[in-house]
């Protein structure tokens, strides 16, 4: 082994003995540095490293036994290895220098080939005691600036070393940390649990798991484990702390938007499904409902014909209803916007649903003073807290339950729509939020992503579209609807709708038809013409019969662009033209363009199953006159037909 550059401490009080060793050193290579006593040599000691140090027992003041026991005590002393000259030879002496913390010893007086060959000894120890060191230390370095947090505990879980790391993750200074238990960390860890994950790594050697542990500021941590069992000084668990709080955030936002993702596509679906069902079942129910109603005109002596009818009627309605809450599920139902004081509206609505609650149901009310007013549609709205009620009420049975609902005006942020059902990116802002408890049976976590999807249930199949027509009317009104609950402890619905900033009505609540001139029965002095176009030939029909029940002389087209050819190919004037928005060829808005073109005097009327047609023609600027959504009664279609005859009469 070459010596070379080997730092080594010579203590002797004898000048002669001094000189030989520290000649026979740096002949060896080594940087010697010689004091003649005790108290010299510790100030050096604790401000320099040496490899090796050869010291004499005898010495003034502090003798070389008890220098070495004050140097063992020292940090890093137990790193130079120390060579003790003594005249001790019997055994019981000489052990005495081996317990005082001396790697080796030399008997006086000294012969000078022995002396080489232990010096040789003392070297090569001293050079892997070096290495050793070193390498302790360079893992030490690499421990205490991981960015990972470093630990090592007993069996106890006492903690015995911790790094930087560990420390800025718990926020506990290191002397706090060694004086711990790993319990006092609140590892949120039963003590059963807590044994079983010592045993299993003791079992299995190595291991790792999840945690959440509360840093000293109180914050609640996501911490990742990794673990090993060393089976030294009585066993030793050491490991690895990450903090994925963070990621852990990123992993439920991340599950959070998917979740939401997943919910606008199977809304999507389900939205156009339903918006199409609704269509063709209104062109089918407008059919019937004209049909049951043309049949109970001729009924009139046969009173138990009429009310068979009028049963038929009743049931189409119901049916026409249904429609209507597919499309607001579908979100195909556009509200009408007036400003709405949202305490005022709540209470109206109770009164006016609570005698269809079971009432077994108390209800309690606190409605915050402060709340503002919202733009929203009152019916649609109506229909939504109506939904919400009758389920708190379904809820509680068969118990004596009780209705929470209050009122509050909130500022929220994006974070609280983060477990909304079907909110869009909701923008920061005032919002009014309505919630509506109780406290019945709950809902189990696994069903609550499909309350809102229609026609389910657990009480029993076809309960119909309540809270799926919530979640499409809040959505239509730029809100998000929130729920909580656990099994056992009852369901608390939110509603949360922008607060209005009060300006001017965003809607009209005007009817299809345009201004509300009176409705007068004109009887014309001269039969009036009719044009209808449907390519329902049972509605087509039953068009056809109404309006010649009121006057007119009709003909009828199967699609837009036969009527458009019809109303070219007259030579006398139509007075009125129905047109239905949906026909193969050519539509029916742009059917009324071109008739618009020809003839800008005639009344022209759309009809259509799709509810909110109506807004996107008026937005379009069309150029029709009035709208009929299907299914319509008899009275309905007499009325705005009425009105576009009068309006003619007075141009």
């Amino acid at each position: 082994m070459d010596s070379t550059g080997m730092k080594t401490l010579i203590i002797e009080d004898d000048p002669i003995t001094c000189e030989r060793f520290a000649t026979l050193a740096a002949k060896r290579g080594h940087e010697v540095t010689t004091v003649a006593d005790s108290e010299t040599a510790m100030p050096l000691c604790q401000s320099n490293q040496f490899d090796l140090i050869i010291l004499d027992v005898v010495l003034p003041g502090v003798d070389g036994l008890e220098f070495c026991r004050r140097l063992r005590a020292q940090p890093g002393g137990e790193r130079p290895f120390v060579m003790v000259i003594t005249a001790y030879v019997f055994p019981e002496d000489l052990g005495r220098v081996l317990k005082a913390g001396a790697d080796d010893y030399l008997q006086k007086p000294e012969d000078s080939g022995v002396l080489q060959v232990r010096l040789s000894i003392a070297e090569n120890l001293a050079y892997d005691r070096i290495k050793r060191y070193r390498a302790e230390a360079f893992g030490r370095t690499i421990l205490e600036n991981a960015l990972d947090g470093f630990w090592i505990l007993n069996l106890k879980g006492d903690f015995t070393e911790v790094n930087k790391a560990f420390c800025q993750i718990t926020g506990y200074s290191r002397e706090e940390v060694l004086k711990m238990n790993i319990r006092d960390l609140d590892l949120r860890d039963s003590e059963d649990s807590f044994s079983a994950r010592i045993d299993q790594l003791v079992k299995l050697g190595s291991g790792s798991f999840e945690i959440k542990q509360r840093r000293k500021d109180g914050r609640i941590l996501d911490l990742e484990l990794a673990a090993r069992f060393l089976p030294v000084d009585g066993g030793i668990l050491c490991g690895f702390t990450r903090d994925v709080t963070r990621r852990k955030e990123v992993e439920r936002e991340r599950e959070i938007f998917g979740r939401k993702i997943e919910q606008a596509q199977r809304f999507e679906s389900l939205g156009v499904m339903s918006s199409g069902i609704a269509h063709d079942f209104n062109n089918i129910l407008a059919g019937i409902l004209g049909c049951a109603s043309l049949a109970r005109l001729s009924a009139s002596g046969n009173n138990q014909l009429a009310d068979t009818l009028a049963k038929i009627e009743s049931l189409s309605l119901r049916a026409a209803d249904l429609c209507k809450q597919m499309m607001a599920y579908a979100g195909k139902i556009r509200p009408t916007l007036r400003p709405i004081p949202v305490n005022q509206f709540v209470e109206e609505t109770i009164l006016n649903w609570r005698k269809t609650l079971d009432k077994k149901c108390g209800v309690e009310l606190q409605l915050a003073p402060n709340v503002t007013e919202i733009m929203g549609d009152s019916d649609h709205l109506g229909q939504a807290l109506h939904a919400l009620m009758l389920n708190a009420t379904e809820a509680s049975e068969p118990m004596d339950g009780i209705i929470g609902i209050s009122t509050s005006l909130r500022h929220a942020v994006p974070a609280d729509f983060a477990a909304a059902h079907m909110s869009p990116d909701l923008p920061e802002g005032q919002y009014v939020v309505i919630e509506i408890s109780d406290n019945g049976c709950g809902i189990d976590p696994s069903l609550k992503e499909k309350i809102f999807d229609p026609f389910f249930s657990t009480k029993f199949a076809g309960r119909g579209l309540g809270l799926a027509a919530l979640a499409g009317i809040v959505r239509a009104h730029e809100g998000a609807v929130s729920v909580e609950s656990k099994p056992g402890r009852g369901a608390n619905f939110r509603i949360w709708l922008p607060a209005s900033k009060r300006g001017e009505p965003i809607g009209k609540n005007e009817s299809a038809g345009g201004s509300s001139d009176s409705i007068g029965s004109l009887q014309s002095t001269e039969p009036k013409r009719a044009l209808v176009a449907d390519d329902e030939e049972a509605l087509l029909s039953v068009v056809s019969r109404i309006l010649q029940s009121m006057g007119y002389k009709v003909e009828t087209a199967k699609d837009g662009l036969a009527a458009v050819e019809t109303f070219c190919a007259s030579k006398t004037p139509f007075d009125l033209v129905i047109l239905d928005l949906t026909m193969p060829r050519l539509d029916g808005s742009r059917a009324c363009e071109q008739i618009r073109a020809i003839d800008k005097q005639v009344r022209i009327v759309l009809m259509s199953g799709y509810a909110e047609d109506m807004a996107q023609l008026k937005s379009a600027g069309g150029g029709f006159d009035a709208f009929l959504a299907k299914p319509f009664t008899l009275a309905t279609f007499r009325e705005v037909v009425e009105r576009q005859r009068t309006r003619t009469a007075n141009r």
